[in-house]
């Protein structure tokens, strides 16, 4: 049953871009709500190195000119399908935590890339697309924020598997204005 159920490894890459942990995710039907305890993640080792890590981060010091930083690995796997770099904070926590000790540590890097922020439109996005902005601008980096989505989608990977075309012309016209 594990098998079947837990069907997808998401292996998350640290800024030297080796593998750091592995996500395994349940296939959507097998995910059960409620005091099973049944979770639609698993992670490879201690939960805190899922959790309390950017995914992707790698991309924030490669040699891409532009990055988006987006809320979760669904997100940034749906940009980097579309051939744009994109990390994913994991959890809003980590803006803080995670995302700024990283930027600093690398901030000569760092200072070479456009940063986009583009968070979930509801209210918690909005709120840390604001946080993760002001943030990198604190640092002396360039950065735009971007709530782009149409109608009621919510995040980048919503929009993808609703209308591919239009998300990816769009996604092209934020890095080309960049």
């Amino acid at each position: 049953e594990f098998r079947d159920a837990y069907a997808y490894v998401i292996p998350g890459y640290d800024v030297q871009g080796e593998i750091d942990y592995l996500m395994v995710r349940r296939r959507a039907g097998c995910v059960r709500r409620g005091k099973d305890g049944v979770h639609k993640h698993l992670y490879v080792g201690d939960i805190e190195r899922g959790l309390g890590k950017i995914y992707n981060s790698c991309r924030l010091i490669d040699d891409s000119s532009v990055v988006f930083i987006v809320e979760s690995w669904t997100d940034a796997l749906s940009l980097e399908e579309i051939g744009i770099p994109a990390v994913a904070m994991n959890r809003v926590a980590n803006c803080q935590t995670v995302l700024k000790p990283l930027l600093e540590k690398h901030i000569a890097m760092a200072r070479d890339k456009e940063y986009v922020v583009m968070c979930d439109s509801d209210n918690i996005g909005v709120a840390a697309t604001r946080d993760i902005s002001d943030m990198i601008e604190e640092l002396g980096l360039r950065c735009r924020s971007v709530c782009p989505y149409p109608g009621r989608v919510k995040d980048a990977n919503e929009w993808l598997v609703a209308d591919r075309q239009d998300f990816e012309v769009s996604m092209r016209c934020i890095v080309e204005g960049a």
